[in-house]
């Protein structure tokens, strides 16, 4: 209703737009399914479907405890595979600290906080956290050359990650 009364008072072009959004616009096909959200036959009432949804959800601070033995585990991996001289991954690891640190110097971001500086500064007076943390990971993405003009060396990209990676 306000994006039509919106319209109308800024003297649109399209009267059809008003009425459309007041009324409905008209479907010209059908859209086919993508199989991406399925429906699901089930008996929960919505009393039972909102337990059941509140028991799988995590909160934000049991997030960040499944998070720290995610990377606690990759860093693990990767110290392990050091070990036994496959250097791929301590080699990404290093490169996507040592972008990260650039990005604080340039001020594109804020630097990294332990989970005590984190939690002072995310929780509210009643102790509920309102944040998330997001880890960083690196991704090989081509090749690049060197500033000699002649090296080419692997291309790594730093991705911060809203989700807990496999």
């Amino acid at each position: 209703m306000f994006m039509s009364l919106l319209w109308h008072a800024m003297n649109g072009v399209d009267q059809a737009l008003p009425y459309n959004f007041l009324h409905g616009f008209q479907i010209i096909h059908e859209v086919p399914a993508s199989a991406v959200c399925c429906t699901t036959d089930h008996n929960l009432s919505l009393k039972e479907f909102c337990e059941v949804y509140d028991a799988i959800m995590m909160t934000n601070e049991e997030w960040m405890q499944e998070l720290q033995r995610h990377m606690k585990g990759k860093y693990e991996s990767a110290a392990a595979a050091a070990r036994k001289g496959d250097s791929l991954k301590p080699d990404l690891m290093k490169e996507v600290k040592r972008q990260t640190l650039l990005e604080v110097q340039q001020g594109l971001c804020a630097p990294g906080m332990d989970e005590a500086t984190f939690c002072a500064k995310f929780t509210d007076k009643d102790g509920v956290l309102w944040a998330l943390p997001m880890p960083r990971h690196g991704v090989y993405q081509g090749k690049k050359l060197a500033e000699d003009g002649i090296t080419v060396f692997d291309k790594i990209r730093a991705i911060d990650e809203a989700r807990i990676l496999a």
